[in-house]
């Protein structure tokens, strides 16, 4: 066999490899029982039983003690308000992903129990703070900055915002 039939071959059964092992073959899913075949089914909310009754972004300022360094990093606030009739128990995991200029500046995490580890009872609102670990050394900076947060509620994307440029004034709201 010559040697550019075989990596044309090759290539081929890579190809076929692929498609199959990413879902993206031409085969129809299999039917889900009790569901019409062209029927819309919604998508759950990322966090079911939360609601999310504000957000605001910004800019805060952060002060490193260890190198006297003064940063103004971006930040968003959230305040999730449990929807439910009993308490809310689950811990979710959200994942904040800073965006400037196409290219990604850093990661924050956040977990959505309290400091005690106690579930919230319904009606009550929790706020949430996720805030970039990389920053602006200079306030001029904010007016002109460009950046763009990606949450994800336990690796579910929850909401795509951009960050504001202004200066916030408190990490609360």
């Amino acid at each position: 066999m010559k040697k550019k039939t075989f990596e044309a071959i090759v290539c081929i059964f890579a190809a076929t490899a692929l498609l199959y092992l990413s879902g993206c073959s031409k085969e129809k899913p299999p039917a889900v029982m009790g569901v019409k075949e062209n029927a819309v089914i919604p998508q759950r909310p990322p966090v079911e039983g939360l609601e999310l009754t504000d957000s605001r972004t910004g800019f805060l300022e952060y002060r490193n003690i260890n190198n006297n360094e003064l940063l103004y990093q971006p930040a968003v606030l959230l305040k999730l308000k449990n929807i439910r009739k009993e308490e809310f128990p689950e811990n979710v995991r959200f994942l904040a992903t800073f965006i400037s200029n196409g290219e990604e500046w850093a990661t924050a995490t956040a977990n959505f129990r309290g400091p005690a580890d106690t579930p919230l009872q319904p009606g009550i609102v929790r706020q949430l703070r996720l805030q970039c670990s990389v920053g602006y050394k200079s306030y001029l900076s904010v007016p002109k900055a460009e950046v763009r947060c990606v949450i994800y509620a336990d690796d579910k994307e929850f909401k795509e915002v951009k960050i504001d440029s202004r200066i916030l004034p408190s990490n609360r709201f």
